[in-house]
């Protein structure tokens, strides 16, 4: 189970759901964001609930550790891997999830690793690289599922 914020007030009698996250912060931005057009809209009662839901969050979205790198980093940060090798690769994503097993779940290292650009530096093995299955690595290597 998961959990999932919505920020909801009530409209003329009604409870309404305003903005939903898997990431309060998020929820927490919006109101500070919209609360004055939502209360001239007539929209009373703002707040913030959390409720748990079974669906994983979109790890596109959703990752954890590459918001806190590059918060960390002051924006500055690429998303990607540039290796020689097959076995290079597999060295890397394996010292990666080592790195971050003290600090993050299971899930947020499979979402941060599932989203990498991977890029070869030698046109030999370019096509070992390309053809890599990130989630077939996560999930036979590392005993990871991206969902």
């Amino acid at each position: 189970m998961n959990k999932y914020y919505e920020v909801k007030a009530t409209h003329e009698g009604t409870s309404e759901v305003l903005y939903g996250s898997f990431d309060r912060t998020d929820c927490t931005y919006e109101v500070e964001a919209e609360r004055d057009s939502w209360k001239s809209q007539g929209y009373k009662g703002i707040k913030i609930v959390a409720r748990a839901v079974n669906e994983e969050p979109d790890p596109e979205v959703y990752n954890t550790i590459m918001n806190d790198i590059i918060e960390q980093r002051g924006g500055h940060y690429c998303h990607a891997l540039e290796v020689e090798s097959l076995s290079e690769l597999e060295s890397t994503l394996e010292a990666i999830y080592d790195d971050f097993a003290r600090t993050y779940s299971h899930y947020e290292i499979a979402a941060f690793m599932s989203t990498l650009a991977i890029y070869a530096l030698n046109d030999e093995n370019e096509n070992d690289i390309y053809a890599f299955s990130m989630a077939e690595f996560l999930a036979e290597s590392l005993e990871l599922n991206t969902y």
